[in-house]
């Protein structure tokens, strides 16, 4: 039986494709690979043995749009899930969760505040923006949060992309 960070498997990659920063359940399952290629690292296998990642993959992914596939990685069954952020790549590595957990839309500002997020906006800078009080972006954050089921928001903002919530 997976553990259960196997959904939170997370890696961040640059524009070369290579792992910039991963956090612990992903260094726990792949070791640590950063500065490496994401596909040297991953080596995922689907099905018929094939791979189901390739060199540059993660270059040819247009901002807002997610890939998803499975297989197997490091002998186990996972979905490898990538999706592009600005200049960047978040791949989640895990689980997929059953139908009736998948979580509710974010509303339009939600979008907006996360979108911020993902481009490295702080919260305060955030409210100055969207022109509300810091209050209002830290009560936007956790609503984001909880309705993801991220328990971060880098998180929020990997599993947004991937669900095709965020551009």
């Amino acid at each position: 039986m997976a553990d259960r960070d196997s959904k939170n498997r997370l890696l961040v990659l640059n524009p070369a494709g290579e792992i910039v920063a991963m956090n612990g359940p992903a260094a726990k399952l792949l070791g640590r690979g950063e500065g490496k290629s994401c596909w040297d690292v991953v080596g995922g296998l689907g099905e018929g043995r094939q791979t189901i990642c390739e060199p540059g993959c993660s270059g040819r992914l247009r901002p807002g749009t997610a890939l998803e596939r499975g297989g197997w990685v490091r002998g186990e069954r996972t979905t490898l899930a990538c999706g592009r952020v600005g200049d960047f790549v978040i791949v989640r590595l895990g689980q997929e969760l059953p139908p009736q957990a998948l979580p509710v839309a974010l509303t339009e500002r939600q979008r907006q505040v996360l979108g911020l997020v993902a481009t490295g906006h702080s919260s305060p800078e955030i409210a100055s923006e969207l022109g509300v009080a810091l209050t209002t972006v830290r009560s936007h954050c956790l609503d984001i949060r909880r309705k993801l089921g991220a328990r971060t928001l880098a998180q929020a903002v990997a599993q947004a992309i991937i669900q095709g919530q965020l551009e």
